[in-house]
């Protein structure tokens, strides 16, 4: 009876201790696990806001450029271009008339 008992003592303990690695390794792993999450999670945030200065840099970039654009179309006028030598000419004096153009006519895709 007495060598049944320690034969029995002696396989349990051996689960035993073979279980008690096997928690161990696994809360190693999940620990290890987590802190990479941690790390991504950290990693994503950083480049998210980086991401998020950039464009707001780049928005007020673009409009810097909308503000001076709009500067420059107002000084465009046909008074303020008279000073520098142009004048004002209808639009026909740029578009030359050629056959091509009455061709397309005659075919009706021009109403």
């Amino acid at each position: 009876m007495t060598k049944a008992i320690a034969q029995t003592y002696t396989t349990i303990h051996s689960y035993r201790v073979v279980i008690m690695r096997m928690l161990c390794v696994s809360c190693a792993v999940a620990t290890v696990w987590y802190g990479l999450n941690v790390y991504e999670a950290i990693s994503r945030t950083i480049v998210a806001e980086h991401l998020s200065a950039a464009s707001d840099a780049l928005s007020n970039s673009v409009n810097d450029l909308g503000t001076q654009y709009i500067k420059l179309a107002n000084l465009a006028s046909p008074s303020a271009l008279a000073a520098h030598g142009m004048t004002v000419a209808g639009v026909t004096a740029y578009i030359p008339r050629s056959a091509s153009l009455g061709s397309v006519a005659l075919s009706s895709h021009e109403f």
